[in-house]
């Protein structure tokens, strides 16, 4: 984990506090985003990085590009989604059944859950804690007879 982050546009410094609060956030949490019209999940279950250090690491993309990504994470009760540095919500036409089949199939396979709620966009809060959503897309039943 770096002691920088990217929140509403600006690189800000965290504090050492601040940087084991988000590590322990980011290995906690099942990273994804929307790329190449594809979602693509961090499956490394030590990677304490953040969305904007996993995606320009690994995928080669600039600051600018990062911006527009759609991405999320989930954990045992929430599937999270949102986009840019402000963490606004994502346009929902990119919630295709197939895109929609696919989070909730891996939330199921990480967590053996049954339901989950989705959520869009986050308000802002304390590094390190879970942000509350902007607003619920809808509660989904994750298992498949």
């Amino acid at each position: 984990m770096t002691n920088d982050a990217l929140l509403n546009g600006q690189v800000i410094l965290l504090s050492d506090t601040e940087v084991t609060r988000a590590a322990d956030f980011h290995k906690n949490r099942y990273a994804f985003a929307f790329m190449n019209n594809t979602i693509i999940f961090n499956n490394n279950p030590n990677d304490d990085r953040d969305h904007q250090h996993w995606l320009l690491d690994e995928f080669g993309i600039s600051p600018v590009e990062f911006e527009n990504i759609p991405r999320g994470y989930m954990k045992k009760d929430r599937i999270q989604l949102f986009v840019g540095s402000n963490f606004s919500p994502i346009d929902k036409s990119i919630l295709t059944r197939e895109n929609i089949s696919i989070l909730l199939a891996a939330h199921h396979k990480r967590y053996a859950s049954k339901v989950v709620p989705i959520y869009n966009g986050v308000r802002i809060g304390k590094v390190g804690d879970i942000w509350p959503p902007v607003e619920t897309i809808g509660v989904f039943n994750t298992y498949r007879k």
